[in-house]
């Protein structure tokens, strides 16, 4: 009797160990793979690149983002535009294609992003449905 739920439940184990393994083979390397700062996604129309200019993102390690920016960019040819220490850690900057390469593999950096002009547009929706009063309405509720 003893024999039989021992059996049984081996059974079930090996069944379930290797429905789990046939299933999701890759899972666990897949989760290890993922950067440790994900890229924001594009939201909006495309803007316009602007060639040579970049945004670099640090990654966590990195204490004074002004000073890395400063020591990554010295003999580069490069010019720090603006570097950035709250929202996220990094820099903007005008980057010679030669030394581009070499800031993205550096360890410190989480990723690199070309710079875009970005402009706030005139978007309109003609009977707001959510109760908003405009400065500019001329009869308001």
């Amino acid at each position: 009797m003893a024999v039989d739920i021992i059996r049984r439940m081996g059974g079930s184990l090996l069944l379930t160990l290797a429905v789990t393994f046939c299933i999701l083979p890759g899972a666990p390397s897949a989760a290890w793979a993922q950067p440790a700062i994900e890229r924001p996604a594009q939201v909006g129309p495309p803007s316009e690149i602007i060639r040579g200019q970049y945004i670099v993102v640090f990654s966590d390690r990195v204490d004074n983002p002004q000073a890395e920016a400063a020591r990554m960019l010295r003999g580069t040819g490069g010019e720090l535009l603006h570097s950035y220490e709250h929202a996220l850690r990094g820099f903007a900057a005008r980057i010679p294609d030669a030394a581009y390469q070499g800031i993205r593999m550096n360890p410190n950096v989480a990723f690199v992003e070309p710079d875009v002009s970005v402009a706030a547009g005139s978007m309109t929706q003609t009977n707001a449905t959510w109760g908003i009063d405009r400065i500019d309405q001329r009869s308001r509720p």
